[in-house]
């Protein structure tokens, strides 16, 4: 069975005015509507930072990477690229990039970033399926309530990605499910098809918390349950993490869903 692949994208606001991040915000939920009008695109999840660098998170369902393909002519304002591909992207992200031009938005794109996100190109805006490789799987039943969330973002190098992934599914996966306040997780890979360089990041974790106050004593230094900081200052993990590249954990709380109508 095929699963869906999580296409996500991480926003800061720092630089960003009170004022245009209101007008951003606003442009963001109908940006979500928009994308739920698209084929295969059946829910995306917009929450906000408890704990962590990035202020925002998007999450979306998508049915396969044929439906993540329905985007590809959206503009790269990263590369220069301001205009959209008419002939590469749905009619309904059309509308939509229409619209962000409209409310002069078009260069906010500077303040988000995706798993294509490398030093070389830190502001990477292409999209990127990632699929299932352990855990509890989108709608099945993860993310399928308003719970809080927490999520580790990894990059590793090609030469040491055999090496982390081996160890990250075998034991440092089942003991992250395993921690207090931790309902459900789910760990997935980025997709590297028909892309021209290696991505920025390969693997996200996404665990479900019980409650807001959870986020904060898992992930709060000076609130750490004893178990969370057995966790996270784990020595034996110390050696694997030193093989990736950058790793970013954040907790966050839901602030907003739109769910797909039948196509």
């Amino acid at each position: 069975m095929q699963r869906p692949l999580l296409e996500w994208v991480f926003s800061k606001t720092a630089g960003m005015s009170p004022e245009l991040e209101e007008i951003w915000m606003e442009w963001y939920d109908y940006h979500q509507l928009m994308m739920c009008r698209m084929p295969g695109w059946t829910w995306n999840y917009r929450l906000m930072n408890l704990i962590g660098p990035e202020k925002y998170v998007s999450l979306y369902r998508v049915e396969d990477y044929e439906a993540l393909k329905l985007i590809e002519g959206w503009p790269r304002v990263d590369q220069g690229k301001m205009d959209p591909i008419t002939d590469n992207i749905d009619p309904a992200a059309l509308q939509d990039w229409e619209d962000k031009v409209r409310r002069g938005l078009q260069d906010t794109g500077k303040f988000t970033f995706t798993g294509g996100a490398t030093d070389k190109n830190p502001l990477d805006q292409g999209h990127w399926g990632w699929r299932y490789l352990a855990g509890a799987a989108l709608d099945d039943p993860l993310l399928k309530s308003n719970n809080p969330l927490g999520t580790e973002l990894i990059s590793v190098s090609r030469e040491n990605d055999a090496r982390w992934k081996e160890w990250y599914g075998a034991e440092r996966f089942p003991a992250l499910q395993k921690l207090p306040g931790v309902l459900m997780a789910g760990w997935y890979g980025i997709t590297t098809e028909d892309r021209e360089y290696e991505p920025g990041y390969n693997y996200i974790s996404i665990f479900e918390l019980e409650s807001e106050d959870d986020a904060f004593r898992l992930g709060d230094p000076d609130q750490r349950i004893p178990e969370a900081k057995a966790f996270w200052e784990d020595p034996a993990a110390e050696p694997y993490y030193a093989l990736t590249r950058d790793v970013r954990t954040n907790y966050y709380k839901p602030i907003s869903r739109h769910w797909g109508f039948k196509k």
